[in-house]
């Protein structure tokens, strides 16, 4: 980890981590963040209300179903195979089976699962939520699709900020906004070529604390945040941008609604920095672009509202689609110990197992390897902090028309996910069980819980899902 030092900029003077001096865009301090991560603090002069009108990115067209049954082949872990049309007679299935497809899903019958694992570990999860009556508490909801902006995201993030107050939104990713921009109240957008890097890709270079970053060196590239405040308490809000520092690193010009340019340089050691931008608690849009003097990485954005002595909580949706726990094995870990150590957290909620019982090739062996691999690697990141690891709910893969047919891996890796979470000093929740068990995606189908892939919840489902979970994490 890079040594903590003051950090030079031209026209604007250093100061030490406390103190405070003016420069040419208003109220600024320069200063290394505690954890020797740079880090630079404005107070842009002359910023108000941003009358903007966010943009909007229209959504991806879906993929049409599969028009013909895959052969065995295809799905060799396929447990049965079932189809939904009413006069169907699914011959050969197991009575508690037929009974899920045909008869109407009861969200009152279903138990509540609770936590499993050492009652420590539980207790050290719910310890979170009573200190978020009087301190900010974050939270880093990492894992594959079901934790995603659209999905998980929204409704827990609800829940939880309606009981301990709204803090802001957290992260938001840089760039990748081709389909799904907007996060909470923040709105991101983007022109020009921005180049994507993944921890799922080939492309060498740091990472985001989401497993991304976004690439550009030429001034007609730009991206811009539109956010829209919540009346949630009072005080001011931060808007940070998160960035690598490197030796050839470029400049970028940052604009708070109208207020003239703010010029950061990217350009030293080689560590990743923040850029902090305290504003008054209105509709802002914090707008970027290189400076055309090199190419910027940037590894995303952060809102969040500065209350000191209230409490209150923060999300980073730190998820992506298709990720499964064995992604850790590839992450930028040391990037993510800097980015944790300037931000960081209260609570890890980690939703994965899906990607992973995907793969036909996956014993429990391997998986069960993998997974304890990927939880040690989580666990040095802090291992006192709370955390809470839930397996894949229950599934199955369209056919067509309305054939389904559901995987046997999923009860197995639940097991193992709590068998392995439980070691790791992790409390964990089977998403599976709470669901009904093996089959029960049919029934949250029938009931209009579960999305046509049988993958994905719907809007409700999810909903449903966060309000279980919270239950249990936070029972009042």
């Amino acid at each position: 980890m890079p040594p903590t030092r003051p950090i030079r900029a031209p026209g604007l003077r250093a100061a030490p981590f406390s103190a405070v001096g003016l420069g040419l865009a208003g109220l600024v301090l320069l200063a290394a963040a505690p954890s020797g991560s740079p880090r630079l603090e404005f107070r842009p002069e002359g910023v108000g209300e941003a009358p903007f009108t966010p943009c909007i990115i229209p959504p991806a067209p879906k993929k049409a179903a599969a028009k013909e049954e895959p052969t065995p082949e295809t799905y060799p872990s396929a447990w049965a195979r079932f189809d939904l049309a009413p006069d169907a007679p699914n011959s050969g299935l197991a009575p508690e089976l037929l009974k899920k497809i045909r008869d109407p899903l009861d969200l009152g019958a279903l138990p509540d699962q609770p936590l499993h694992g050492a009652p420590a570990d539980v207790a050290r999860v719910r310890a979170v939520f009573a200190n978020a009556k009087s301190k900010v508490q974050r939270i880093a909801l990492w894992g594959d699709s079901h934790t995603g902006v659209e999905r998980l995201q929204p409704p827990l993030r609800h829940l939880l900020q309606g009981r301990y107050g709204n803090a802001g939104v957290g992260y938001v990713m840089a760039g990748g906004v081709g389909k799904l921009n907007q996060v909470g109240q923040v709105h991101l957008c983007e022109q020009g070529v921005w180049k994507l890097a993944s921890v799922a890709g080939k492309t060498p270079g740091p990472l985001g604390p989401a497993g991304f970053a976004s690439t550009a060196s030429t001034p007609d590239a730009r991206l811009w945040i539109d956010i829209q405040d919540e009346p949630h308490g009072d005080g001011r809000m931060r808007a940070s941008v998160l960035y690598f520092q490197g030796p050839e690193g470029g400049s970028f010009r940052v604009e708070v609604d109208r207020a003239a340019p703010i010029v950061v340089s990217t350009r030293g050691v080689s560590t990743p920095a923040t850029a902090v931008f305290d504003l008054t608690r209105a509709n802002h849009r914090l707008a970027l672009a290189p400076a055309g003097d090199g190419a910027v990485r940037l590894a995303g954005f952060s809102v969040e509202r500065d209350a000191p002595g209230e409490g209150g909580v923060v999300i980073d949706g730190l998820g992506a689609g298709n990720r499964p726990f064995s992604a850790w094995n590839q992450w930028d870990m040391a990037s993510m110990t800097t980015w944790v150590a300037s931000r960081p957290y209260d609570l890890w909620i980690l939703v994965a197992g899906s990607a992973d019982a995907r793969n036909d090739g996956l014993t429990e062996e391997k998986f069960r390897t993998n997974l304890r691999e990927s939880l040690t690697r989580v666990r040095s990141l802090g291992p006192e902090v709370a955390c809470v690891v839930v397996g894949p709910g229950d599934r199955a893969v369209h056919l067509g028309d309305q054939r389904y047919v559901l995987w046997e891996s999923h009860p197995w890796v639940n097991r193992v996910v709590q068998e392995e979470g439980s070691k790791a000093g992790c409390a964990t929740w089977d998403l599976q069980a709470q669901m009904g068990g093996l089959g029960a995606s049919a029934a949250w189908y029938q009931s209009g819980l579960m999305s046509a892939d049988f993958t994905h919840l719907t809007a409700d489902g999810y909903q449903e899902v966060a309000r279980r979970l919270v239950q249990q994490i936070d029972p009042r």
